[in-house]
Order: structure tokens, then sequence, then C-alpha cells
């Protein structure tokens, strides 16, 4: 866990239970004597994530329809931290902030997670694209109930689902990131026959049906988190010169290697794989600009002094 996160450690649950009483309701003693939480039960996860957001984001009211994916609030915000350290690497080791610098979340959900945390910790302003029109109603709401962050978070459509920022980036627009967490799924199947491994490894039985939730762009696309990466990279060509970092998870690090390689037939100056770890759990993104170290330092003077 990133040293900025606040969520390093044991969660305090019985704080969190102030936000969100039902939260207590799934409270357990493990072997050890020590308090937890009963993270099998779905509404048990989607309480602690609510409470987490609240306690350390002041955002009220936040939570996601049972049809979406919940997100995990302390590995979205390791993935934000690290972002500010890429870019302070361009700015003398200065993390910036405050609404001159922007970033494009692509994939958004309902619940927003990135751009919130974003505009809680940095102040940095959002653009945020769904291709899901109720994931984009359901995120507007969150911002309705969050009023603070409605000048530096704007929720948007994307219409064409084959595109992930084309259609979106107006010419006279600029971004000093974008940032993003694929479908990992190449398609329902597959998603439900590692659900099922799953159930089969818990020793559950049951009807054929995920046990996780998540919409159909969240959890899927053809060829998979592989695949989408790449759209990215070749439509990050065309906006070359608009974003000074294109950034992607990378849940599978067996696709690391086939997207550099791919980076290195374009006109990318610099890439890097940013690892982080979140408990047992290892994750990384990669990151990419067409801008070489002299030009970021420009980039990181005009717009972030």
């Amino acid at each position: 866990m990133h040293s900025r996160n606040l969520h390093t450690g044991r969660y305090p649950l019985k704080a969190l239970a102030q936000y969100q009483p039902k939260l207590a309701n799934y409270f357990k003693t493990s072997p050890s004597g020590q308090l937890t939480l009963d993270f099998a039960q779905p509404e048990a996860v989607g309480l602690l994530n609510q409470a987490l957001m609240e306690q350390g984001y002041g955002v009220k009211d936040w939570h996601v329809p049972s049809r979406n994916l919940t997100p995990g609030v302390p590995g979205r915000a390791d993935y934000l931290h690290h972002l500010a350290d890429l870019l302070a690497k361009d700015n003398g080791g200065k993390r910036p902030q405050g609404k001159t610098v922007a970033g494009f979340d692509i994939g958004t959900g309902a619940g927003a997670v990135y751009p919130l945390i974003g505009s809680s910790v940095y102040q940095w302003r959002f653009i945020a694209s769904d291709v899901d029109k109720d994931s984009v109603l359901h995120a507007r709401k969150l911002l309705s109930s969050n009023p603070q962050h409605q000048s530096r978070i704007e929720i948007v459509h994307q219409s064409e689902p084959k595109y992930l920022l084309r259609g979106l980036v107006s010419p006279d627009q600029s971004f000093d990131f974008c940032m993003c967490n694929p479908p990992f799924f190449e398609s329902e199947q597959q998603a439900l026959e590692q659900s099922q491994q799953k159930q089969h490894n818990l020793g559950q039985r049951g009807a054929k049906v995920m046990n996780f939730s998540g919409t159909a762009s969240e959890l899927w696309c053809p060829g998979g988190e592989a695949a989408f990466i790449r759209s990215l990279i070749l439509e990050s060509r065309f906006l070359s010169q608009q974003v000074l970092w294109f950034t992607s998870l990378v849940s599978n690090k067996d696709n690391l290697r086939p997207l550099k390689r791919l980076l290195k037939r374009t006109d990318v100056q610099n890439v890097e794989v940013i690892k982080m770890a979140q408990g047992n759990k290892q994750s990384r993104f990669i990151a990419w600009s067409y801008f070489d170290k002299s030009q970021r330092k420009d980039w990181a003077k005009r717009r972030w002094d």
C-alpha cells in the first residue's frame, strides 16, 4: 500500500461503523481473537466501501447499484497516489495539486471513485466517461449529493463503445493524464466459468450464476484486458500532444510484454510500469508519454506553476 494511502493497516471497523451502522451486523471475531468483517457477504463489502468514502474523503451517500461492480476504495486510492508521484517526476519532485491538473477517467462506473478521491485529496479536475447510461446517471446523482466536487468533475456518456477517448476529447482540450481499470474478461462465458471455478474451490454449489456483480462493460470486452489496452494505445497516437501521460491498470502481468512491444512501434518517448501492492495482492499500471523528459518539464512548468 502506498505510504500516503489512508487505508494502510487494519480497518478501524468500530470507527467506520459510526458512518455506516449496518456494518456492525457483519462483524465477526477471527481465530486470533481480532475483530474482522465477513468479507464473503457482498453487502458487508459495499457498506465498508461506503464508510471508507465518507470517513476518508467526505463523500456523502456513496454507493453503487447492486448490478454494478463494487470498487475497492483502498486500491483505487493507491493508483491515484502513484499517479501523483509519476507527475511529480516532471515537476521537480513536487506533486501537482489544484484545478490546474486535469485527468480523464475512462470507464468511471456508477461510483466515480477515481474522480471523487482525486478531487478530494489533490483537488484535481476530471472528466469521467462510461458507456453505460445508467452508470453515468448514478454517478451524476452522487455528484449532486456532494456539491463540493461538482466544479471539478464532469461525468460524460461515451455513446460510441468502440472508442475510449475519441469523440470525447475536443482539439482544444489537454489532459495531464488519463487512467482506467479495463474489463478483465474476454466474454460473459469466461466470467461465468471463473466464477463457477471460484465457487467450486470454496466448496459451494448452486445455480450457474456469477458470484460477483458488474455490468457487461465493467467485466468483459472482446479480447479482454489486453485488447482494451491495445485500443487505448492505438487511440493515444491521435491525442499524443493533448495528453501528457496515458495510463492503465494491468491486472494480468503476462500482458505487459506484448503491450511494451506495441508501444515500441509507436512514437512514444517513455514507458513506465508502476508496481503497486495491497496486502498480498500485487498490481501495476503501465504509463506512456509521447513527450521526452525536457518536454514534460516544460509542460509541467506551463500548466502547474
